[in-house]
Formats: structure tokens, sequence, C-alpha cells
């Protein structure tokens, strides 16, 4: 037998292990002491007594033994030290010296093991302070009595990696059969400083007079053991995903999951699958992201993809019938051999790859939230032994599917305060301490009303508008060309020979009438009349012809078809117009989304967007919406140009759409410059926030009508189309967006001729002023396939 191994090199200690048999001798006879002479028990300490008392000098200083009579203890060793149920190969033991390692005896699994450690050795300063502390501990213990709490075992854990799969081991080292000597006349004194370094309570750069170790020799032997711990290793690490959770990504999380779960099957080809079971309303929906990582409905989407039909549904039909199935049947369901099943589902595993497979649901407060999938391409490697690993980590894989469907209900949270409520990050600090003022007073409008008021004071607005250029007008024109189209047709059908005439020319008499008007002007009157008699006369009528007239049903029956809403050539105009309309908006509101993500991180601040025929938006930023973080006059400026340099933006943008619209359309950029702040509250009638205030109130005004503002003396818009136009009230409103366009001229991005201009009054508001900037276009740059595909969608 091999008893020898390979030790890593140590560094030196001052303190010495000498190979002795007579603390063990001293254990036994302890043991036989302290039971019965007639007890079986005492036969057999007897004979171990019996073996090695002969062999030990008990005058002698040092134990000196032949390599045979090493042996021959080492198997009396095993007998009594080991447990009688294992044998040498499953419990990889040695016998020897700790320091440095000297073995006299080791199993063949020990040696395997030790000789294809990985990581072993420690770091060295820390292996050699961890090797002093055990030193302490074994003397101020036997020799010193200190009690410690933590049993007197070292141990030291290593891994390697078994065709594919991570093993953990642990050596343990057993010192019970080790007594330390002291070489001197006395011991020297206890001092605390030792107990406390040796407890992990100080360091020993802070212990003034270290224990003499060089005074001491330890005598005996160690046992050394080395255990799989694997499992716990592995439970270990999945707990460790739940400690990254918030900071590791969702990719990440996955992984370690996943390689946590393959360490505890043992398993390196397993395919690991984690379901959670969402609901909207309480109706299961499917989400892509989560599909992915099932083996199932993987699987399912692999065969759509190859153009394979998926048996009573797709993937989202798939997890219902698994979540409803496992709702009534919520055990664990182990199938260790596919290939006996004649499922189909079952066997479509089989036609993927698999041959054993574990579909396990998890439940949380009797709800079945979703399920673990394991399968193997090996038939009967998926058993009732792994299943028994599989539940004791049950609990951690509940706890991950109840955060996977938490952090989607956040997200479904998020979206809606984002898209449907005015319920922002940046300010629902302040309708959280509302909501706790209505907590304490037991759901009850407080006492203190100023306390129940969500309100914002001396925040700055700012407040930009893109619009259609002439929208009403459009939209004007693609209405009197579509209703012309259709008269005409009516009047071409209406003159055909075979009609009766006493019916057809009263009709074509109004036909001309409406034919007339729409050639003069289309107002809302009209355009209300001409749609009631083509729907109540021209329509009933026609209806009346297709039954009665054989020669005219192929052109009433293309008549008909005309009038479609969303194919028909009666409405190509306005739909032409409405696409044109939502691909502008559709690419604007694009934009605008992601730059307010960005913004944000520029100070937090509250921000708003409407849409009209184009879209307009309100930003509001002060010290009180973020108490937390100082507002400065910089981060004022940065809003200010990201106003400007958005606005270029978005006019180059909508600019390189212009030749892909259906009807050519195009827009004009408004800002106003406000540069005294406002105070905002929020309405709960309305659920809104709102300016207070005569002074706020006054630029609210202002906004609701500069959009329609014309050059003084003249009938000329202020908006015009490849422009932007800045309106103030004061020099002091303008000075501080100068600077900014000065820079944007520098950049080429804005002509370096400005327009300054004074405004036609208003409805109650006089004395505005504008400056008026020509956008200088990126004429080489076209519209990206991204842009034209967001815009379309």
């Amino acid at each position: 037998m091999d008893t020898t191994a390979i030790p890593p090199e140590v560094a030196e200690f001052p303190v010495q292990f000498r190979l002795s048999f007579k603390p063990f001798i001293a254990y036994l006879q302890q043991q036989k002491g302290s039971t019965s002479t007639s007890a079986a028990r005492s036969h057999v300490f007897d004979y171990l007594l019996q073996q090695f008392t002969p062999l030990i000098s008990e005058d002698s200083i040092d134990e000196t033994y032949t390599p045979q009579q090493l042996e021959d203890m080492a198997q009396l060793l095993k007998l009594s030290v080991l447990p009688l149920l294992s044998n040498e190969k499953e419990i990889p033991y040695a016998f020897g010296l700790p320091i440095p390692l000297d073995l006299f005896h080791a199993s063949d699994s020990f040696n395997a093991l030790l000789h294809t450690f990985e990581g072993l050795e420690m770091d060295e300063a820390h292996n050699h302070k961890e090797k002093l502390r055990f030193l302490y501990q074994l003397i101020l213990n036997k020799c010193y009595g200190v009690h410690f709490i933590k049993e007197l075992t070292p141990s030291l854990s290593f891994q390697r990696v078994v065709n594919g799969v991570t093993k953990f081991y642990r050596l343990t080292i057993n010192v019970n059969f080790v007594e330390p000597q002291h070489q001197g006349s006395a011991l020297p004194p206890l001092q605390p400083e030792w107990t406390e370094f040796a407890k992990g309570h100080r360091t020993l750069d802070r212990v003034p007079s270290p224990l003499p170790l060089g005074e001491f020799v330890l005598k005996g032997f160690c046992v050394f053991l080395i255990e799989d711990i694997t499992e716990d290793k592995t439970i270990q690490q999945l707990k460790e995903v739940f400690v990254h959770l918030q900071s590791d990504s969702e990719e990440m999380i996955y992984r370690r999951f996943e390689k946590a779960m393959r360490d505890l099957c043992g398993q390196p080809d397993i395919r690991i699958g984690l379901m959670p079971f969402i609901k909207i309303n309480q109706q299961y929906v499917f989400h892509p992201d989560f599909g992915s990582r099932s083996v199932v409905l993987a699987m399912a989407d692999f065969e759509k993809t190859c153009g394979e039909a998926w048996v009573e549904g797709s993937q989202q039909t798939m997890q219902e019938r698994i979540a409803e199935r496992l709702a009534q049947h919520d055990y664990p369901h182990v199938f260790c051999n596919l290939n006996k099943f004649s499922e189909p589902e079952l066997q479509r595993l089989v036609s993927n790859g698999l041959q054993s497979f574990i579909l396990y649901p998890i439940k949380a407060a009797d709800q079945v939230v979703g399920v673990l999938e394991i399968g193997s391409p090996n038939a009967d490697a998926l058993d009732d032994e792994i299943l028994f690993k599989v539940e004791r980590v049950i609990p951690l894989v509940r706890e991950l599917l109840l955060f996977q469907i938490s952090e989607f209900n956040k997200r479904i949270q998020r979206l809606i305060r984002q898209k449907f409520t005015t319920l922002q990050p940046a300010v629902e600090w302040k309708f959280n301490e509302v909501a706790w003022q209505y907590l304490r007073a037991g759901g009850k409008k407080p006492a203190d009303r100023e306390a129940a008021r969500i309100r914002f004071p001396q925040v700055y607005p700012l407040y930009g508008a893109i619009d259609i250029r002439n929208s009403s007008l459009e939209r004007h024109w693609a209405i009197r060309t579509d209703l012309s189209q259709q008269l005409d047709s009516v009047a071409s059908l209406l003159q055909e020979p075979s009609l009766d005439s006493e019916r057809s020319q009263p009709l074509q008499q109004q036909t001309r009438y409406w034919r007339e008007q729409l050639l003069e002007d289309l107002t809302p009157d009209t355009e209300e009349s001409i749609l009631l008699f083509l729907s109540q006369q021209i329509t009933p009528y026609f209806r009346r012809l297709q039954l009665d007239s054989k020669t005219l049903e192929p052109a009433l029956e293309y008549y008909f078809q005309q009038t479609d809403p969303q194919t028909g050539d009666f409405h190509q105009a306005s739909r032409n117009y409405e696409r044109s309309l939502d691909w502008i908006n559709a690419a604007v509101n694009g934009y605008i989304e992601q730059e307010e993500q960005q913004l944000q991180a520029v100070y937090p601040h509250y921000f708003e967007k409407y849409r009209t025929d184009g879209m307009e938006y309100n930003i509001y930023v002060g010290q009180s919406i973020s108490p937390q973080n100082p507002f400065v006059a910089n981060d004022l400026r940065r809003l200010r140009l990201w106003q400007l340099t958005s606005m270029v933006d978005l006019a180059q943008l909508t600019h390189r759409l212009l030749p892909h619209l259906p009807r050519p359309l195009q827009t004009t950029q408004l800002i106003l410059a406000h540069s005294q702040p406002v105070n905002i509250s929020f309405r709960e009638d309305e659920h809104r926030f709102d300016v207070e205030g005569s002074y706020s109130i006054r630029y609210e005004v202002i906004k609701k009508r500069i959009d329609k503002a014309l050059v003084r003396g003249t009938n000329e818009r202020l908006t015009q189309p490849d422009h932007i136009a800045l309106v103030y009230t004061h020099q002091q409103e303008i000075a501080d967006y100068l600077p900014l366009i000065t820079l944007l001229q520098e950049q080429n991005r804005i002509s370096p001729t400005l327009e300054y201009l004074d405004l036609e009054p208003l409805q109650g508001v006089v004395g505005l002023k504008a400056i008026r900037l020509a956008i200088q276009y990126e004429d080489a740059i076209v519209v990206s396939e991204n842009e034209l595909l967001v815009a379309q969608s």
C-alpha cells in the first residue's frame, strides 16, 4: 500500500512535532478506566493496549519505529479510530504529523485526492497566521486549560474539476492524540493577549510578548480525513446567488444558479430550466425572457423556428397548460427513462436529445409559482437520488422564483408610472411622505392641510413644442381630396343609361351641388352634410342596385371596396396624412423618451409630455424636487442646452423622414424662455400637476397661445419649418440662452444669422419677443433603416 504523500512547501515553525503513540495509549487507558471490566469495550481496550504498549519504551524521549511496525499500528488505528461500517476506499484518511505534513500511513483514496488538489495552498501570509493560531489554541487548551467554543479541529477546503463538474472537499485534522510538552522548568505565565489572538480577537502584531512556541514539543499523531462537501458547498453557492440578486445582471445570476445545480447533481451535461408563472389580472401571461430559460418552452420555440408545428398552440399556450396541470398535480414528476413513455410531450423531449427528466413544481402559500426543470441526455441519470439532492435546495429555488415574479411586477408598476401616470421617480418621495401622513391619520386627510399637499415651490419651467406645420390645413386638404374623389365616382355611376332617371336625376343634381361646394370651400357643416348624403342616400340606393342590376354589379362592388377606411381609395389621402403624422410623432416620441432617461442624470426633475398634432413637453426642475441634491446654476444651463440641441436633433430627424412619408409634412420647433421660478402643486381632482400663483399662471397663458403668434406688422407665423423659435418677454430671459446659441453656431448646427422679432399681441398677452434660429441640415445624412422602422411601427 502506498503510504506517502507529497505535501506543499510550508514555512518553518519554531515548534516541533514528534511522532509518538504515548498520547494514544494514555487515551486508551483513560477509556478503559471509565469502562466496566466486564464490558465488551474493556476487552477491546485491553487488546489495543497489549499491541501498542510493548512497542513503546517508557524511558525513551524519542520513539523510533520500523516501517513494518508503523504499518501494523496503522491497521490497528484504522479499526479502532475509523467507523467499522466504512472501508478504506470510502474514507480518505491518513495518520501523521501536520507541520510540516509528514504521513506514516495514508489510504489510496487520500493520496489520490491530495495529489490532485486544486487551490489547496492559501495566501502564504494568511496560511502562516492560521497555523500559528492553531498552535496557540492547541497549547493553551492542553497546557493552560483555556476553553474554546469552537472544537479544535483545523480544516482546509479545496476543489477539483472531475468530468466537467466541480467537486469540493474539506481536509480536517484531528488533534485528540497530540500532547504539547513544555521543555522548561515551569510554564510561562498565561498572557491575556495569547488568548485573544487564539480566539481571533487580536492580530499577532498586537501581541507584545508572543507565546514562546520554541519551548514546546508537540508529541503524538494526527488523524487526517478528507470528506466530500460538494452538496453543502453548492447549497452555499446557491445562497450566494441571493446575496448578489440586486447587484448582478440577470444573466450572471442564471449562470451561477445553473453551475451550482450541475455541481449539486454531479452531472455537467444536464439542462436546467427555471420558469416563473406570472399573471396579469389573475391570468397567466407568457414573457419571452422567462420562456427562453425553460427547457420545454425553449424546445417549443426551436421547433417553431424549424417550421414544425407545436401541438396545441404556441409557447404561451404550452406554459398555460403546464401551469394548470401542475396546479392540479403539484408534486415532483420524475421520468427516469423517457423512452418508456408514449405521451407526445415527453416524446418531443426525446426528439430534442433528452432521455431523463424532472419537472418539479415550486409552491408558495399553497400556490404553484413556477417550475424547476432538469433534463439529461442519459437514461436513468435523473432518479430519486438526484431528487433527494434537489429537494435540499427547493427553498432557495422558491426564493429565486419569487424574486423574478416580484421584479416583473415592479417593472409593470414602473411602466405604469412612466407611461400612464404622473407619478415619476423624481417626485415619488413626496407622494410617499403625504401617503405616510394619511396613514398616520387613519386613512383620513391630515389635520395639517399643508402637510397633505404635494407642492414644489420655486422650480424652473422649461417648455418646448414640436408641431406639424399647417396641420389643420393638411387635414382639411386630405378630407376634401377624399370626398371629391368619392363624389366623382358617384357622379360617374349615376350617369349609367340603364338607371331609372326618375330616381337617379335628383341624386345627380345633389352630387353636382356638393361637388361645387367642395370647389369653393370645405366647412365642418359642409363635410357633415356630404357624409350624410353619401351614407343615407347614395349607399342605400347603390345597395339596391347591386341586387337588381347584374350589369352594374361589378362597378358597384368596386365602389364599395373603395369606401373601406383601411384600404379604399376614398380614404387614401386621409390615411396618408394620418400615417405621416403617426410616423413623425413616433420618431419624436421615441427620441424624447430615450433622451429623458439620460436627462434625469443631469438633475432629477419632473417631466411631462402631451400629444397634440405634434408633441409638447414641460420640465420642472429645482431644489424642492430633489432636496438631497444641491441645485446649481450649471444644472439649469445643461438642461437649457439640451432644449436647444434636442430641437436641432428633432428637426434633423423629421427632415430625414420627409422623403419617406406618404404625405410630406414638415415640423416647427418652439421654445419658451422663462427665467423666473414658478410654484407647482398636484391637483387631486384632476390627478396632475399645475402651476399656482398669478405670475405662474401668466406663464401658462403664454405657453398655450404662442404657437399661433404672428410677427408684428405681418401675417407671418412665428414658427416656420427649418427653424427654432425662441420666445421671451425680457432680455434677461434670453441672456442665458445666447451663449448656448453661440456654441451651436460654432458647431455649424444653426445659422450664424439670428432673427430678432417682435410679436403681435395675443389675447391677454403683450410685449412678447422672439429669436428665430435657422437650422443647418446635414444633407449627407439620410434616415437610417432603424429610424424608419421605429417610425412605421
